[in-house]
């Protein structure tokens, strides 16, 4: 009943998240002085703080370290983004649940969509640091398409569940945003995977980011296919929590207008 229902839903409000998918992006460039230009310095900025850190004041890092960095930092950009505003985006959107009834996963589907788009922008400065390290083109890059694919639908599942729980409690974006700081640190984004001994490289298989970062890292800086068997896990546990996320925002949507 609720696959049917999803699947009714989303094709019934196609062009309400094509609309509001423009309509953010449109309502982020009037904010802003840089325009587009902010969403390629955005994470530029971001990965000079740290190879600053890493790199010149305490000198542990590679040549190449940059690179290796910009690879965690584009997509958990957009997984941070996601649960982040995916946490309280019923509340923010208060005035249209109360009037109108909207599926509530298409709430977090339109965030991670903006964000997609945003990515598109970063991947053109991702190739541009690429070509300047000298480092082939090669036709590994498509497998982006797949690593995406998987990426997109783990951290929009798992945004359903935040989105259930950021309606319960009010103050949970605060808590999410500590989680999400440490997650990132607990990935290996700015440290390298050989640094681990062979018991903690076994727990960091359980870390998603794990599989994502390495995947763009193996597509773009070594020309090499990802773990497509890690990615079939992911996706699986994705369709699984997606699954579980709706049915949870189904059940519960006719309280949440009392919540908020």
């Amino acid at each position: 009943m609720y696959l049917k229902r999803f699947f009714h839903d989303l094709k019934k409000y196609k062009h309400f998240i094509v609309f509001s998918v423009k309509s953010s992006l449109k309502a982020e460039l009037s904010n802003t002085v840089l325009g587009y230009l902010w969403w390629l310095l955005d994470p530029l900025l971001h990965m000079i703080i740290y190879t600053f850190v890493v790199q010149v004041i305490f000198k542990r890092a590679d040549f190449a370290f940059p690179l290796y960095l910009f690879c965690a930092l584009l997509p958990w950009k957009v997984a941070s983004v996601t649960l982040g505003r995916g946490t309280s985006c019923v509340r923010a959107n208060a005035g249209i649940v109360k009037q109108v009834y909207l599926p509530h996963f298409i709430l977090t589907l339109v965030i991670i969509m903006t964000n997609t788009v945003k990515l598109g922008f970063g991947l053109l400065l991702l190739l541009s640091m690429v070509l300047l390290y000298k480092i082939p083109l090669s036709w590994h890059l498509i497998e982006i398409i797949p690593v995406y694919i998987v990426f997109f639908l783990f951290y929009w599942s798992l945004s359903l569940f935040l989105t259930h729980m950021g309606v319960l409690f009010e103050d949970m974006s605060n808590l999410i945003s500590y989680v999400l700081m440490f997650w990132f640190y607990a990935s290996p984004s700015m440290w390298y995977l050989k640094m681990l001994s062979p018991e903690n490289l076994k727990l960091m298989a359980f870390n998603p980011n794990t599989t994502f970062f390495t995947s763009f890292r193996q597509i773009f800086m070594h020309q090499s296919s990802p773990d497509y068997k890690m990615l079939g896990i992911w996706l699986a546990v994705s369709l699984v929590i997606l699954w579980l996320g709706i049915i949870l925002l189904y059940k519960s949507e006719k309280n949440y207008s009392k919540a908020i």
